[in-house]
């Protein structure tokens, strides 16, 4: 009776973990089979959507658009202002005018946005932890939260209508390489202290419309611990015939064929940390010592390995008032580190890179 007993105890809790991966499988393949319209057997279409980004009051616009036919055939463009960088794939060889414009802080979160609709970003959920139902975007959307053991998504949320609602990923160092060359993005950080901060970025699907057998989101939004940093629109999205006008893949003059790699996450990034504050900014955050502060930034390392562009995406201190000014000093910390380049082809390239700089205080604090 006792090994009955044990038998009934060992096995119930291993079904149900069994169900719970299950449904899990399920909810992720229903949510990609109804976005990616780069699926099996899809069809032509245009995408064409208007983006927002910044941090406090420094906000930036631009718009994007996909003309897409097959994996073999494409071409995306992204305007910011006066500039327009393009990106057109044929015969399977893809072209590039103003590469590094891709690079950017709203260009990288874009991508990861595309990645995640189109499926790519999806991996099976290996560790379930927990079910349950959060409200995004006003509605109540059914979510699993995994072990970050065996998975690098936090936590995945679905509609009634099995779309999309949200999804939480961990953040990186090098996190545009990341995305680009595997669609994962792998948590990392900078630190004073050596103390680990939970980073995550999450990614909200809200207002979905019908485009043939699929559903497509209208409105999505980054947050980066909480803190929007990147909000799109989508213009239009609408399926079209194979394109008989020569001039939509053409090359246009000056641009460069995007080199074919392997990426090695081990050869790119810092020789090595910072393991206290550079002497160069100790009177600068000599006022931050007691109240301490975090701060995260987005920037593109060039080819030389030199930082350049950095995007301030959040900054909290202790110091009341005083957060933008934290997070401006971060960024004159990371804007004078020096980065192994990233190697393609045996040609050094610019990638970008989200790094966090932690300072903890001398009183307990959140970081």
């Amino acid at each position: 009776m006792r090994r009955l007993m044990l038998l009934i105890l060992i096995t119930i809790p291993t079904l149900i973990f069994a169900n719970d991966k299950d449904k899990a499988t399920s909810w992720i393949a229903k949510a990609a089979e109804l976005s990616n319209l780069k699926g099996h057997g899809s069809r032509p279409f245009r995408l064409r959507l208007q983006w927002k980004s910044g941090y406090g009051t420094e906000i930036s616009t631009g718009s994007y658009q996909l003309t897409w036919e097959s994996a073999e055939q494409w071409r995306e463009e992204i305007r910011t202002g006066g500039n327009v960088a393009t990106r057109i794939a044929v015969d399977g060889k893809v072209w590039v005018t103003r590469g590094e414009d891709f690079l950017t802080y709203p260009a990288y979160q874009l991508e990861n946005v595309l990645a995640i609709l189109w499926g790519s970003g999806n991996e099976d959920p290996r560790q379930v932890k927990e079910f349950f139902t959060q409200t995004i975007g006003g509605a109540a959307s059914q979510c699993v939260k995994f072990e970050r053991k065996n998975s690098w998504i936090d936590q995945m949320c679905f509609g009634a209508d099995g779309t999309l609602s949200g999804m939480a990923k961990a953040v990186s160092t090098n996190a545009m390489m990341d995305a680009e060359s595997t669609g994962v993005i792998i948590r990392g950080a900078l630190r004073f202290d050596g103390r680990s901060l939970s980073a995550s970025d999450s990614y909200d699907f809200m207002q979905y419309v019908q485009l043939g057998d699929k559903l497509f989101p209208r409105h999505m939004l980054i947050l980066s611990q909480k803190i929007p940093t990147v909000e799109i629109f989508v213009e239009d999205v609408q399926y079209t015939k194979p394109s008989d006008s020569a001039h939509v893949f053409a090359v246009p003059d000056g641009a460069t064929l995007k080199p074919t790699c392997t990426v090695d996450d081990a050869e790119v990034g810092r020789p090595t940390p910072l393991a206290s504050i550079p002497t160069q900014f100790e009177a600068k955050l000599s006022r931050f010592l007691h109240y301490g502060g975090a701060a995260r930034l987005y920037g593109v390392v060039g080819a030389d390995g030199n930082i350049r562009n950095v995007t301030l995406i959040s900054s909290e201190s202790g110091l009341r008032g005083q957060n933008k000014d934290f997070g401006d000093i971060a960024a004159e910390i990371v804007q004078g580190m020096k980065y192994k380049p990233l190697m393609c082809a045996g040609v050094p390239q610019a990638f970008g890179t989200e790094e966090e700089i932690i300072l903890r205080g001398t009183h307990a604090g959140p970081y």
